[in-house]
């Protein structure tokens, strides 16, 4: 899934702090867009992906941009946060960043009934990816479960394992 995002991603980094807005593709929902926008962002970080994405520029932007829906043009917006309350020049004591990333759940073993359950979870926003299996998932189930539930799955063949999100 971040392939498909990953130019998008790269246009909005790039000309951070002008904003950057998107137009929705045919066949998907805008929140759903936006949803995936946001999962491509958190995979590239987590799963360092080769990219030519300026990964020290996303990162040092972090918490100071917003993905968000114009429900009244219907584009995708990258834009700058705006500030709210006192500048935070003027905030004296000292702040830790905290990353709201979830953990990487791993699997050593599964079922196919184990990993439709898991998808259903996934896309019931019940469960949040990514979750790492070991092993290479059979390409028949990897097709079934991403055409009928809202999710991905990729085999990195480098670490002999299966990334579901």
């Amino acid at each position: 899934m971040f392939r498909r995002y990953e130019p998008l991603l790269k246009t909005a980094v790039d000309a951070f702090p002008n904003e950057t807005s998107f137009s929705v593709p045919d066949g998907i929902s805008p929140t759903t867009f936006v949803a995936r926008f946001r999962d491509a962002r958190l995979s590239y970080l987590k799963f360092n992906w080769a990219s030519n994405i300026d990964r020290d520029k996303l990162l040092s932007i972090t918490g100071k941009y917003t993905i968000s829906l114009d429900n009244s043009s219907g584009k995708v917006w990258f834009r700058q946060k705006q500030s709210r309350g006192r500048p935070s020049e003027l905030i004296s004591e000292s702040r830790t960043h905290t990353s709201n990333v979830p953990a990487v759940q791993r699997w050593d073993s599964h079922t196919p009934d184990e990993l439709q359950a898991a998808c259903l979870l996934i896309t019931s926003r019940k469960l949040s990816g990514p979750i790492v299996i070991a092993g290479e998932v059979p390409s028949d189930l990897i097709l079934t479960l991403s055409t009928s539930f809202d999710v991905s799955l990729v085999y990195d063949s480098t670490k002999n394992e299966t990334i579901l999100m």
